[in-house]
């Protein structure tokens, strides 16, 4: 509401690449262009939390998803819990580029 910034996140597979930005023959390159969602989703039974969701596009393979229920909750202390998963360093073949936003599943069959 006032523009302050509360939290920012670099995906682990992103981490080694950062150092790219401070070379003077830095050209531009992708790191995370992913199209991120966020949505309500059931955490267990009844446990309900506002999950942001993204994958680094043309940046990489894999995605991230992080806790964004209570932006109060955002310090340093609570980065453990904030991040739910990161498969963004992973060497898993079967992750690829992901380009699309997430897709929203009610659970209703």
């Amino acid at each position: 509401s006032d523009g302050v910034e509360r939290i920012a996140y670099v995906p682990k597979g992103v981490l080694s690449k950062l150092v790219s930005f401070s070379s003077p023959s830095y050209t531009h390159k992708y790191f995370v262009d992913g199209q991120p969602f966020s949505g309500d989703a059931e955490v267990g039974v009844g446990n309900w939390k506002t999950l942001l969701v993204s994958g680094l596009g043309g940046g990489g393979k894999g995605y991230f998803i992080l806790d964004v229920t209570n932006p109060t909750n955002f310090t340093t202390a609570n980065a453990a819990t904030i991040v739910k998963a990161d498969t963004t360093d992973s060497t898993d073949a079967d992750l690829g580029h992901i380009y699309s936003p997430a897709v929203v599943d009610d659970g209703r069959a």
